[in-house]
């Protein structure tokens, strides 16, 4: 049985993973750390986890093969650091490091020690995004996330928020990028919306955010000769053709975090993490793409604030 270790309990680890992970028991061994024992204890009577951890070292010793890091931004770089140098597979949560050239270094030695290193783009594995990836002959896709009301600071709501929507932008666009463009407006530091447009040799991709668009949102559009594909909330995919226009939902029993493609991702990581083969699917090379990508972004907003 895979030895795995998790890092990280809180919040949105508790409600987007360690459900999935509860319910890989019978084939992962699961190593939980965390500096409080008492939430350990917690987790493991309502899961029935069996092996927990406060001390780091003491769960690298216990012979874990890949690990999930849900821990906060500042912590990722020496984390996943210990991690690779220990030939452990990692994967993290979004981004892997704000510092561009802390990303680099972390990609070239997950190169260099053979291990597999994934950051968690979740809708990479959102089957309706799946489904607009696999139209051809795409011309034009935009990408939208909008929250109400968000007064965020504009380095934490980019790497936070817009590192989602242009990694799906860059995961749609199947084409190498030949140039960008950008546009970002704050108010006293604090980021109002910000657009990114991606240039290919036959399409067009754009990637939004408003963080004070009065309601709270995620559509993303996929457009071809063959059809107009409007997905809404990884819930919805409103379909128009020459032939008319439908639309297709799950099925009422079909859970949240399937249609988000945590489940899927978690599985897609076990199983490069026992093939020892990074994913076709969150390519290094996508990783660098997608972070250079919003690090241009938070420079070019810093530049002109």
């Amino acid at each position: 049985m895979i030895k795995v270790g998790v890092l990280g309990i809180g919040n949105i680890a508790q409600k987007a993973y360690i459900p999935v992970y509860a319910a890989r028991n019978h084939d992962v061994e699961w190593h939980l750390y965390s500096r409080s024992q008492e939430k350990l204890d917690a987790l493991s009577r309502q899961y029935n986890f069996s092996n927990t951890h406060t001390d780091i070292d003491a769960m690298i010793a216990s012979g874990i093969q890949a690990v999930f890091i849900h821990t906060p931004t500042q912590t990722h770089g020496d984390l996943i650091r210990k991690f690779l140098n220990h030939g452990i597979h990692v994967y993290v949560d979004k981004p892997i490091s704000e510092n561009i050239l802390e990303v680099r270094e972390l990609v070239a030695l997950a190169q260099a020690q053979s291990c597999v290193l994934m950051t968690g783009f979740n809708r990479r594995m959102s089957p309706l995004y799946q489904q607009q990836k696999d139209i051809a002959q795409k011309n034009m896709i935009l990408v939208q996330k909008h929250r109400e009301h968000a007064d965020q600071d504009v380095k934490f709501a980019l790497f936070d928020m817009m590192i989602h929507v242009v990694d799906t932008l860059v995961y749609l666009m199947d084409t190498p990028i030949v140039s960008h463009h950008i546009r970002g407006v704050t108010e006293a530091g604090i980021l109002s919306h910000a657009h990114l447009e991606l240039h290919g040799d036959h399409v067009t991709g754009m990637a939004t955010i408003n963080m004070h668009s009065g309601g709270r949102s995620e559509v993303v559009e996929v457009m071809s000769p063959t059809g107009f594909y409007r997905c809404v909330d990884m819930n919805e995919l409103l379909i128009h053709s020459d032939q008319g226009h439908h639309t297709e939902r799950f099925g009422d029993w079909v859970p949240t975090l399937e249609k988000r493609g945590f489940v899927q991702i978690v599985d897609h990581f076990i199983e490069c993490v026992k093939t020892g083969k990074q994913s076709d699917i969150f390519t290094l090379d996508d990783a660098l793409i997608t972070h250079q990508l919003v690090h241009d972004i938070y420079e070019t907003i810093k530049e002109k604030a």
